[in-house]
């Protein structure tokens, strides 16, 4: 199998009494009662994601799905905000599909 990366933006921010991560280009979500925990099963929902994905021969554009503009705008108001606030991070994140297969088949 030839290994591709695929690249996300993603954000995660409190909303009410839980933390909810989004990859803005995959249009995926996650939560978690902590930031990390949001963070960690979105992580684990895009790798999935992607073994699917690569399974059924999807194209790059069939892969990539941009989230609702909604979370574009939030992005862009955490980009602006100060780095220093603890509830709120964007970034971004690249999953390699050698990656995905290796930790997919050590679980199993």
């Amino acid at each position: 199998m030839i290994s591709k990366s695929f690249t996300s933006k993603i954000i995660c921010y409190k909303k009410g009494d839980h933390f909810l991560a989004v990859a803005l280009d995959f249009d995926l979500m996650d939560q978690g009662i902590c930031m990390i925990e949001a963070l960690q099963r979105l992580e684990s929902n895009i790798q999935s994601y992607l073994k699917v994905c690569i399974e059924d021969n999807e194209t790059d554009d069939e892969i990539y799905r941009k989230a609702p503009q909604k979370y574009f705008d939030l992005l862009e108001l955490f980009q602006e905000l100060d780095n220093k606030k603890k509830d709120s991070m964007s970034g971004q994140r690249t999953f390699n599909t050698k990656d995905i297969v290796k930790h997919t088949c050590s679980r199993v």
